[in-house]
This record gives structure tokens, sequence and C-alpha cells, in this order.
């Protein structure tokens, strides 16, 4: 990755880094260390008898690979980490599980097309699949504001010091990978997705939604697959294509897939906001129990609660939704840089409150990871698109 010049700019978005990475681990490992769920997760590993999953009468698999450490057993600790949110039986989790999906997919595209930039050299598909990997075993906001921080640090796609024309030179990704990009997150990341939620007990076998689990949770694996096997045609492929790109050529593929991106990602988040206050709005259409569990204060307000739950399951929620509000916020400060860096390239002017509040309205309307893709969108506009009207003075930052 080329190494952009060391700027004072980012001094506060490093201290908010480091605040967000201490929000996010204490709020997903350190209170499920609190709350007893890793005791329940390592009593399930160890506890001497074959682990049976809840619920059911099956009990957990224990062999993927046949490499039982490291492998198998960090393929296991999904299983019994993600199981009960997948089964039905933890609604709000479930919920909140589903929003998570959704909302993910277009984090997932602006990470991996700021991989794919020209700004990003050497293995980007390589590096893209190590860092998504550790956002999927450890959780984005355990390790997202150390990703954050290394691109900052590396990326000139960031740095508000550099001109327009360098700028542009190191924002443009291939059009090949980016058009490839969401059929192979369809394929490695959505139909995974799809596959462990269907119920066991009547349309898959028990065994299948294990292999499903653990599918979607290695999912940048299959995404390198498919991005490598189809857009490597020859030795030259990437570069030939970098080469060729054009700043058009490069805003087309940005439009296309950023566009389907978020219309699939905001029906996600309206749909999933539209049942969870259908349980306010038409309480009779849901039993009481279930609508306890899917109104909105459930689903998408913090749990702050420590107390110890009985299965691995009962802490689930509150990992989600600690990971959701510590890697998004990361994710979207980053994407702020990079809209900023762009705006005073080009003569703009650049105002964080005015960017923060828009951010906020976009997450409320769209989604907090629609919104993140939406100002990646925005910034690769403001850069490449023509402005006659383009103001000349330096900006706020």
């Amino acid at each position: 990755m080329a190494k952009s010049s060391p700027e004072p700019h980012h001094g506060a978005a490093r201290l908010i880094l480091y605040a967000l990475g201490a929000v996010g681990i204490a709020g997903t490992w350190g209170i499920a260390a609190v709350n007893g769920m890793l005791l329940h997760l390592f009593s399930a590993l160890h506890g001497g008898e074959p682990y049976i999953l809840p619920g059911t009468k099956f009990p957990m698999r224990t062999n993927f690979t046949g490499i039982y450490w490291p492998v198998d057993y960090l393929l296991d600790v999904l299983v019994v980490f993600f199981w009960e949110a997948i089964d039905g039986s933890h609604p709000a989790a479930s919920a909140l599980g589903i929003y998570f999906l959704g909302q993910f997919l277009p984090i997932l595209v602006a990470f991996y097309r700021d991989n794919f930039r020209a700004a990003s050299q050497g293995s980007q598909i390589l590096r893209a699949t190590l860092w998504a990997l550790s956002f999927q075993m450890m959780a984005i906001a355990s390790t997202g504001w150390i990703w954050a921080l290394v691109y900052i640090d590396s990326s000139p796609t960031t740095n508000p010091s550099l001109p327009a024309a360098t700028l542009k030179q190191a924002s443009i990704a291939p059009p090949r990978l980016s058009y490839l990009l969401l059929p192979a997150l369809a394929i490695g990341y959505v139909v995974p997705a799809i596959a462990m939620a269907i119920p066991s007990r009547s349309l898959a076998s028990n065994n299948f939604q294990q292999l499903a689990l653990i599918a979607w949770n290695i999912f940048p694996v299959w995404v390198m697959i498919i991005l490598k096997t189809f857009s490597l045609g020859s030795a030259s492929g990437s570069q030939r294509n970098k080469a060729l790109a054009t700043p058009q050529q490069h805003l087309k593929a940005a439009r296309w897939v950023n566009s389907t991106t978020i219309v699939l990602s905001s029906a996600m988040h309206v749909a999933t906001w539209a049942i969870s206050l259908s349980t306010l709005l038409f309480p009779s259409l849901f039993n009481s129990g279930l609508s306890q569990h899917l109104r909105p204060s459930s689903v998408f307000l913090p749990t702050l609660s420590v107390a110890h739950g009985a299965t691995v399951g009962d802490g689930v929620h509150s990992f989600f939704y600690w990971d959701q509000v510590a890697g998004y916020t990361t994710v979207a400060l980053v994407m702020l840089l990079q809209l900023r860096a762009a705006m005073l390239a080009t003569g703009r002017s650049f105002n964080w409150m005015q960017a923060i509040g828009a951010t906020l309205l976009g997450s409320l309307v769209l989604g907090p990871g629609s919104a993140c893709l939406a100002i990646s969108w925005l910034r690769d506009e403001v850069l490449f698109v023509p402005d006659s009207a383009t103001r000349k003075d330096k900006g706020k930052y």
C-alpha cells in the first residue's frame, strides 16, 4: 500500500479510533466475560461430554477440516456462539442479527472497493480477505479500529493535503473487480446466510445448518476465490485493468455497485424496523411473548445489563449491538476522512458538524451501513465529476 506522508490532521481521528476500540472491546468481549457468555462458551467446548446444541438432540460437530487446533476449535466456537441466534430461540438477537447481515453488506462493499483502489498496491484481495476474516472471527468492533488506524496512516485517500490529480490517481478501482464484487458477495456471503437460517428440524438437517453457519463465517475465503478466479484471467490481468481504467469507467462501476447495494440494504433496514414497529402499532398480529422481544426497545436499544444468562444465546444480542455501534462508527469515520480529503482537494469546504449530522440522518433513513457506503459514493462523485461551481476556499477541518 502506498504510504502517505505523516500529517497532523489525523490526530483527533486517532484518539476517536482508540476510544471506539475501547468501547467495542468492552461492549463485546468485556460484557461477554461479565455476563457469563464466555463461561458458557468454554464450558460447551471443554465440558468433557459431547455438547448438545440448545433446542436439539444433536451434538455439536467437532470435525470440520481434520485439523482440530486451531482450525476446528475456532469453528466450534463459532457454532456455539451463533447457534441460538439462528435457531429462533432468542427473537431479539435473531432480529438484530438479520439487521446486521443487511447493514454489513454495504460496509463490505465500501471496504473491498477501497482495497481495490490504486492506492492499495500488492495483494489487495488477500489483504482484504485477512482483515475481513478478523472482523468475522473477533468482531469488527474489536479489530475494525486497528484496520482504521493502519488505513488512515497508509492510504493517501484520507490525506487532506494532496492535490486533486494525485488523489484521483490513487482512487481508481479496476471496474472489473467492482462488477465482480456483488456476485462474489452474493455467492460467498448472502447464500450461506440464507442457508444457515433454514430451520433444521423441517427443511434441512442439523449437520447442514452447522456447515452453513461455518460457510458464512468464512465468507471472505469464498469471496477471495471468486474474485481471483474471475478477475485474474492472465498474469497481468489486474495491472491491465488498472492501467486501462478511466475515471468514467470507475464511476460507472461505482454507481452500479453502490446503488444496487444501498437499495438492498436499505430495504432490509426498512423491513426490520417495520416489523419491529408493528409490534407497537398492530400488537394483535403477534403473540405477547414474541411482541415483547421484537419491539424497538428490545431490538434496537443498547443492552447494559450484565446479569448472568443461562446460555450463550442470552448474551448474543448485547454482543451484536455493540459490535454494530462501535464497528460501523469506525467505518463511518474513515469514510468521512476520505470525503474530507476529496472535498478539500477539489476546492470545496468541509464542515464536520454538518457531515456528522448528515451521517446520522442517513443512518436513520437508510441504515448505518448504507450511510457509510453513501459517503464513499459521494466521495467518488465529488472527486471525479467536474464541477464548474467548485469553490476555491480552503475549507474548515
